[in-house]
């Protein structure tokens, strides 16, 4: 039976109201008017319908610089609406838009990981009146709220950074100007600090495209093994798993000038592309942290973090029978863990990109000499006017050179035509050797990494500093110029190997200091950077570093043994032997001035625990005077120094008192009787013990070896 309802006319279907977007076009209403409309009326349900009225290039050229920001909060589903307006819209218009909302993401972000900074203090300050159980666990629920509203609000933030920065790949191209590079420029400052603030794979995936796109129209240089770069949405991700259907052709710029590119603009645009990926190079590879081989293993300390690795895994590389046995290198690691084999694989888009942008080792080189490095930034907010005013990121040009000699084959890697003393500038090194600044780590454990490997592949590939340092008139200026390189060089090197929390790090430091003081330091400049670092009362840390560097130093792998010494002609005269005789090492001035830092005059130490303190450096001590006392050719070079008369020498100014000493605490210690001196006491008797064996070795020698006459 029909309803009788139904065809009543109180309860007749009134009509569909008109669409507010559709009825409000232009000319019905102006464009500001349309605008508020729009603002009031826009929903993800009117997405579609917006879409097809963008299509009008003159609706879109009027209005869409203004839409943006309506759009972003709708993403994911107003993605082809902001396309429509990077397509249509005017593009100087937009691409203000899109800088400025660019901008202002990095600002809530950087905001709002402050406000949790403080939060998290606050709750810190609570926790520590709290003392019910309830109270506690109220503040893990309000922390894990917290911790998941700050996620949330981050993937927001990414998902509206990349979909901006997909944007300007398009619009960037449109612009039809005398001077284009001024919105490159506009563009590129303001990405930077945004990414700075949220630097991960989505991000970086969504510049790198950016880049790639705006090198002379190319696609995307290095397709990803899992998908293609070019086909992935500003988030990352494929949409509905399918690749993206190509987009339409772009309108003309609006407002096209007819004057052609200005002069110089080409190279200009380039430098900055260029110096735009040195700056993203250096904010991901110094966001990357090395995680602890296997976190919660019974007494293993976690492993500090190593940069992307380049030293370490090099030397693992050439030297595999030196690793120790059972032991995970950092090779296999980056290999097997996909945290690791992530990040490779990024390194390696961002070098792939770099050789299409012509950032060639050489040209790096060139970037990292001390004179650029030492010119002034440009000041002020003036726009570059050519390319001699963009400067490359210092730290992104040497992570950049690192990974491309790393990856490839030491038969095709270019050689380095100038040693890299690396960021030596005198703002950073006060003095030869940098003592008067803190001993702290100013430079990020990649940068230390970095300058390693460089460091290293300089060494292989030139065996004499003539080939490195530019010639003068001058030879002495020349030899003069060629140590002080090193001697900074070394500095830095130093706090490397002092300071660094990785121990991977501080032995390849070491290593490095060893070949670079034994290879191409003279004897006085030997003398001179072990001096600094022996007697420098800052850097006790060092000091057992430097006796070793030291006994490495006066031990070349071929030492010479037949004549007891040559002279500097005779090395010379074959440099392809890389020997170093005991001339240029061992000659009587330097060695009596390294002397007494190495085997100092002890004096009576007030408490225990002051000669504690100093045992690791006495054992240090004691062994190098073992070693010299049991062989000959040591013995020899080093008898002036061992047996200088009127009390001098090191058997009545350190191995008797230290004797002394050493006893004399053993007796206090012995007569307190204290259980917890257990530790104290095996000290002690290492120490007496080992200097008995020193005691009994120098006498040894001056009884079976020839001691030069007039010492004694």
């Amino acid at each position: 039976m029909a309803n009788p309802y139904v065809s009543h006319p109180k309860f007749a279907s009134s009509p569909a109201p008109p669409n507010p977007l559709i009825a409000a076009l232009p000319p019905a209403t102006d464009y500001l008017t349309y605008l508020t409309i729009l603002d009031y009326n826009l929903t993800k349900d009117q997405l579609p319908t917006l879409h097809r009225l963008l299509q009008d290039t003159t609706l879109t050229t009027n209005i869409g610089w203004d839409l943006v920001h309506l759009l972003l909060p709708l993403l994911p589903e107003s993605r082809e609406c902001l396309e429509d307006v990077a397509r249509l819209g005017n593009p100087r218009e937009v691409i203000l838009k899109v800088t400025e909302l660019v901008e202002e993401i990095g600002r809530d972000v950087e905001g709002e990981t402050k406000a949790e900074v403080e939060e998290d203090s606050d709750d810190g300050g609570e926790d520590e009146d709290d003392e019910s159980g309830e109270e506690d666990s109220n503040t893990v629920i309000r922390y894990r709220a917290r911790l998941i509203r700050a996620r949330l609000a981050l993937s927001r933030h990414v998902l509206h950074f990349t979909t901006l920065i997909s944007l300007l790949s398009i619009l960037h191209p449109r612009i039809k100007t005398k001077y284009p590079s001024r919105f490159l420029a506009t563009s590129l400052t303001a990405i930077l600090p945004a990414y700075g603030q949220m630097v991960m794979r989505e991000t970086t995936l969504a510049v790198l495209n950016l880049i790639g796109r705006l090198w002379e129209g190319r696609k995307p240089p290095l397709p990803p093994r899992g998908g293609s770069v070019s086909g992935l949405n500003g988030d990352g991700a494929e949409r509905g798993g399918e690749k993206k259907a190509p987009s339409a052709v772009s309108a003309p710029d609006p407002e096209a000038g007819t004057d052609g590119v200005g002069e110089g603009e080409g190279a200009l645009q380039v430098k900055l592309l260029q110096a735009f990926l040195t700056h993203i190079v250096e904010l991901w590879v110094e966001s990357q942290r090395i995680m602890p081989r296997e976190a919660g293993k019974v007494g293993e300390a976690p492993e500090a973090d190593v940069g992307m690795g380049w030293s370490v895994r090099d030397w693992e590389r050439k030297f595999p029978h030196k690793i120790v046995p059972g032991r995970k290198t950092l090779t296999e690691r980056f290999k097997l863990e996909d945290r690791l084999v992530e990040r490779d694989e990024m390194m390696g888009r961002m070098t792939a990109l770099a050789k299409q942008l012509r950032l060639t080792p050489e040209f790096l080189q060139k970037e990292l000499t001390l004179e650029k490095l030492e010119k002034p930034a440009p000041s002020g907010d003036d726009l570059p006017s050519s390319s001699s005013d963009v400067p490359l990121s210092e730290n992104g040009s040497l992570y950049l050179l690192a990974a491309l000699l790393y990856n490839e084959t030491p038969s095709d890697a270019p050689s380095l035509k100038t040693f890299p003393t690396l960021l030596l500038r005198p703002s950073q090194v006060n003095d030869r050797f940098g003592w008067d600044r803190p001993i702290t780590i100013p430079f990020s454990q990649a940068w230390h990494d970095s300058v390693l490997y460089i460091g290293r592949r300089a060494l292989d590939s030139h065996q004499y500093p003539d080939q490195m340092i530019p010639k003068s008139q001058n030879k002495a200026d020349d030899e003069e110029t060629v140590q002080l390189m090193f001697l900074l060089y070394l500095g830095e090197l130093t706090f490397i190997a002092a300071c660094n929390p990785s121990s991977d790090l501080r032995y390849q430091a070491h290593l490095l200091i060893i070949d670079i003081g034994r290879w191409f330091l003279n004897g006085e400049s030997q003398a001179k950077f072990l001096h600094s670092v022996l007697e420098n009362p800052r850097a006790d840390n060092l000091c057992v570093s430097g006796i070793a560097w030291f006994k490495a130093i006066i031990s070349p792998p071929r030492r010479i043994i037949k004549p007891r010494r040559l002279n500097a002609a005779a090395t010379a005269a074959s440099p392809d032997d890389r020997t170093i005789t005991l001339e240029l090492v061992t000659g009587h001035e330097p060695i009596t001035s390294i002397s007494p830092l190495v085997f100092p005059h002890i004096q009576e130490y007030p408490e225990v625990e002051h000669m504690l303190a100093d045992v690791p450096f006495l054992l240090a001590s004691l062994n190098f005077l073992y070693l010299i006392s049991s062989t000959p050719n040591y013995y020899n070079d080093f008898a002036l120094v061992l047996w200088q008369g009127d009390g001098k020498s090191v058997r009545d100014r350190f191995l008797a008192p230290l004797l002394g000493e050493t006893r004399r605490f053993l007796r206090v210690l012995n007569e307190a009787g204290e259980d917890s001196a257990g530790e104290e006491k095996a000290m002690l008797d290492l120490m007496e013990n080992t200097v008995l064996r020193a005691q009994k070795a120098l006498e040894s020698g001056r009884e079976r070896w020839e001691i030069p006459g007039g010492v004694l």
